[in-house]
């Protein structure tokens, strides 16, 4: 199951993603496209480690940790799943004793994926980049963040880059005077739904609620059966 179309970056570097091209009369030459198509899990923990990744795409910015759980075992429907077969098992634990350890161990497995991504959300801190530019969703159609190289003191007639330049000028001209001397500038472009994906997760607060609760329920089990 797959979501979110997405720009990463390839090759260590950014440029216009998706095979893009840009036409600048610059010295350098014309900038070429690097970055790449992805598409995003529509987990919490996958939402938010692929901004991770595009915050680590900027220099000096690695170290950050990644959530885990997000390739599986975090979409809904698995969960939901999981929740109702565990009190169902937990039922018919009364008379087979054996059906009690699927709810003690997905309860175990789900509490302990909700405590390390609360704590990784923690220490990583804040995703957003002195590069990343929030626009309006109809300057990136079909995306929610964009990877861009705009060349510095040229004459740009790229018309995307020129939108992007045109609605975050304060920004684009504070990121030439700090980058002065330089022969381009390295930013992402985000929209409102990116900018979810570095949130906390509400959703972690009921799977921890349900499965404590599980949890509970299983181990009352366990201990009524043994007296």
């Amino acid at each position: 199951m797959w979501n979110n179309r997405v720009s990463t970056i390839s090759d260590g570097s950014m440029g216009i993603a998706a095979g893009r091209s840009l036409t600048a009369r610059v010295t350098i030459g014309t900038p070429q496209a690097t970055g790449k198509l992805a598409w995003v899990r529509s987990t919490y923990a996958s939402q938010y480690n692929h901004a991770v990744t595009c915050f680590e795409s900027f220099d000096n910015t690695t170290g950050k940790k990644r959530m885990r759980g997000g390739r599986l075992l975090l979409y809904r429907l698995l969960i939901f799943a999981v929740v109702v077969v565990s009190f169902v098992l937990g039922i018919l634990s009364s008379n087979v004793k054996a059906y009690v350890a699927f709810p003690v161990v997905s309860a175990v497995v789900y509490l302990d994926l909700t405590i390390w991504n609360w704590h990784i959300f923690r220490i990583n801190g804040n995703l957003l980049h002195s590069h990343m530019i929030k626009v309006s969703d109809n300057v990136l159609p079909g995306y929610i963040n964009r990877f861009f190289t705009i060349p510095i003191y040229t004459h740009i007639t790229d018309h995307q880059i020129l939108a992007i330049s045109n609605y975050a000028q304060t920004a684009i001209a504070q990121l030439i005077e700090q980058h002065r001397g330089s022969d381009s500038i390295k930013i992402m472009c985000y929209t409102n739904s990116y900018q979810k994906y570095m949130k906390f997760p509400i959703e972690t607060l009921l799977y921890f609620i349900v499965f404590i609760g599980i949890f509970i329920v299983a181990i009352t089990s366990v201990v009524k059966q043994s007296t």
